[in-house]
């Protein structure tokens, strides 16, 4: 999935962030779903369920509740918004640092995630001033994507935090949907 070999519950919750955080398809959590059931020697029920969905005809609104359950089940937090969120722009640090994805893209992606919610605007803000520096440094562009790809792997090496270390609720409004 996404070009990068993940282990299956990393798999799933990626597609799963993906659908919470910015409307992903329904298709690659169904499939992410069934691929982790395979995997595992018991399968929680609610992952079943998740893997058995008819995926061409889900809404990312209906799977929602059964991805939290789901999750539940597996022992993770969770999936709230802000939380997927942290989840998928680790999953772009880690690329942007393992060169599968262009640093200039990558830094445009974790921006593009972060800036709905104040506190990883200001975190992640030093992705938005490279990208900056990048458009008006023509001659510099190789020093500055360096520097996108050092910052991305001090950021792909943090532990995502959990969904009660600083989630919830209040990042029910972002909306990754809207263009910048």
């Amino acid at each position: 999935m996404n070009g990068i070999s993940m282990s299956p519950q990393a798999a799933f919750l990626t597609a799963a962030a993906e659908l919470i955080a910015d409307d992903g398809p329904a298709a690659e959590v169904v499939q992410a779903a069934a691929e982790l059931v395979a995997h595992l020697s018991e399968p929680p029920d609610a992952l079943v369920t998740v893997a058995a969905l008819p995926a061409d005809e889900l809404r990312a609104e209906e799977l929602a509740p059964l991805l939290d359950t789901a999750a539940q089940s597996l022992g993770l937090p969770t999936l709230s918004p802000q939380f997927a969120v942290d989840i998928l722009i680790q999953d772009a640090a880690r690329k942007i640092s393992t060169g599968l994805l262009v640093p200039y893209q990558g830094a445009s992606k974790i921006w593009y995630l972060a800036r709905g919610f104040d506190a990883k605007a200001d975190r992640f803000g030093i992705f938005m001033q490279l990208m900056d520096d990048w458009e008006s440094d023509l001659p510099g562009r190789e020093k500055i994507e360096q520097e996108i790809r050092e910052t991305a792997a001090d950021f792909a090496r943090e532990p995502v935090p959990s969904a009660t270390e600083g989630g919830g609720d209040a990042a029910a409004s972002h909306s990754s949907r809207d263009s910048s």
